[in-house]
């Protein structure tokens, strides 16, 4: 069976005996439900009614169809919401604290956390007071910043939000939908802009070697200029030629009206005359002979 098949009536019957073997548990039939409701009401209220009549379970947050309409709206603009959460640390720490008042704790661990997403899925409340990338980024910093076996304060969760600072940009560039909150990300962009110019001439330029944070932060800059063609820093932007090559292609189209063709051609012969490895070299001299460009300095 697959996905496209359980979520018609005929075979809700089917899981409720999955439920009665002991194939899936209460969390699914919860989960399920939600996932159905979300996309069609009646479907949601077919499924809780088959259940219900089929085996034991009661599920102890039914909505009628007024709330189900509701609640439909309010995921139309979910997508939207989680993605403006992560441009506001100050949402992030009001949510986290949600979850501490929750658990009914001012220091919270790792195992507690993980007990915690069983909660979230089964109220609704707490799935409209705090977002999944919220949930994420605590989970993050739990098991990555603190560790699994000792507990964050919440009086230090926005030091913590402010350190994560790197994988929150990530999260906005997974979660791009919308040009809406264009300003916010240039932003970002900007504020990193000399310590990427500082890394590139250590790293490549230099003998330094690259730390994973200053290259994911320039991966993720660069990302952004893909998507979004900012008017940044010019020798930021001719700096990711190098990075460039690493992609599939050498189209430099989000430069294009950005920096002159000129410098673009001057840069791509810097480095492949400054090139130790053959397959970089290679992306290189494929631009330059497609182009027409003769490879001299």
């Amino acid at each position: 069976m697959i996905l496209a098949d359980i979520v018609r009536q005929e075979y809700f019957s089917e899981i409720a005996n999955k439920y009665k073997s002991g194939i899936i548990n209460d969390n699914f039939l919860e989960g399920f439900r939600n996932i159905l409701s979300r996309r069609e009401i009646d479907l949601g209220i077919a499924f809780e009614n088959i259940i219900e009549s089929f085996t034991g379970y009661r599920f102890n947050d039914k909505m009628s169809r007024k709330e189900l309409e509701k609640l439909t709206e309010f995921y139309k603009s979910e997508r939207q919401r989680e993605f403006d959460v992560l441009f506001d640390n100050s949402a992030i720490e009001k949510q986290m604290s949600i979850i501490f008042e929750f658990k009914e704790r001012v220091e919270l661990t790792y195992a507690e956390m993980e007990d915690f997403y069983k909660d979230f899925l089964k109220s609704k409340d707490l799935r409209q007071n705090v977002t999944t990338n919220t949930k994420h980024l605590l989970m993050e910093i739990l098991r990555n910043d603190i560790g699994k076996n000792q507990s964050l304060n919440v009086a230090d969760v926005y030091f913590y939000i402010e350190k994560k600072e790197l994988d929150i940009m990530v999260d906005i560039l997974n979660s791009l939908h919308n040009d809406r909150n264009q300003n916010v990300i240039k932003s970002l962009c900007l504020k990193n802009t000399p310590a990427m110019i500082n890394a590139y001439q250590n790293n490549v330029l230099g003998d330094g070697v690259w730390l994973p944070e200053d290259y994911l932060m320039f991966e993720t800059i660069f990302k952004f200029q893909r998507f979004f063609k900012f008017h940044l820093n010019e020798e930021l932007l001719l700096n990711m030629i190098w990075f460039h090559q690493y992609t599939d292609d050498m189209d430099f189209e989000f430069l294009n009206e950005i920096v002159s063709g000129e410098k673009i051609k001057e840069r791509v012969i810097e480095n492949v005359n400054a090139s130790v490895d053959e397959n970089n070299a290679y992306f290189y001299i494929k631009y330059l002979v497609e182009n027409e460009i003769n490879l001299s300095v």
